[in-house]
């Protein structure tokens, strides 16, 4: 659970690092950054989640009548 938690932290991060140079500014918004970073943790987490629940339903043997 603890590799899981770092490596979202590390996809947030790197994708706020790119937002915020992607996109520089004056003020350096560094509060768009980090809400662009979780978002795409978020997304990443649901689709592993996603990804987890196909292989599971996969795996299930089918009941027989």
């Amino acid at each position: 659970m603890i590799e899981c938690s770092a490596q979202l932290n590390t996809i947030a991060s790197s994708a706020a690092t790119r937002q915020i140079d992607a996109h520089p500014s004056p003020s350096r918004e560094l509060g768009a950054g980090m809400v662009h970073g979780f978002t795409v943790a978020a997304w990443w987490a649901a689709g592993v989640l996603l990804l987890a629940a196909l292989v599971a339903a996969m795996a299930r043997t089918p009941e027989k009548p």
